[in-house]
């Protein structure tokens, strides 16, 4: 069995855990707890823990990629790990394809009732900024990413 180093056991035990209570945070709202507190537990789901849950598993798919002496077993895992990445990267290249057309159309729009046309500009330039974002995450999550590798 191959030893992974402490920099990839350790991103692995915080995906861990964050996979624990999200899993743990799901159950309990299926679970027969007062209906009020539902809406607490998906807010604290959808705002904290399950971006903290995917971006953990950006780490640990990153921590095993740059791990030289990993085993068969953990590279798969990296990759697999890789995925949501992957996913969020197509997500956010297909917002940067689309959204410049309404934002451009919400410009004009608001430039020819004489309104301030900030809101769309801004929204615009951050749709082209998550175009190449995306294609970061993307390249990174299927593991073309030209990032430094360290030599064993």
């Amino acid at each position: 069995m191959n030893r992974v180093d402490a920099p990839v056991r350790k991103s692995l035990v915080k995906l861990l855990l964050a996979l624990v209570a999200l899993i743990g945070l799901i159950l309990t709202c299926f679970s027969g707890i007062d209906r009020g507190v539902v809406p607490v537990i998906v807010g604290l789901i959808v705002l904290i823990v399950f971006p903290s849950t995917i971006l953990l598993g950006i780490d640990a798919s990153r921590a095993i990629r740059a791990e030289a002496s990993a085993g068969r077993a953990v590279r798969v895992l990296g990759r697999i790990l890789g995925i949501p990445q992957a996913i969020m990267g197509i997500v956010l290249i297909a917002f940067g394809i689309v959204y410049p057309f309404f934002g451009v159309r919400d410009f004009i729009a608001d430039l020819s009732a004489r309104r301030s046309g900030i809101g769309p500009f801004i929204m615009t330039l951050t749709a082209i900024a998550a175009l190449f974002l995306g294609y970061y995450y993307l390249r990174e999550g299927l593991g073309i990413g030209g990032g430094k590798r360290r030599q064993k």
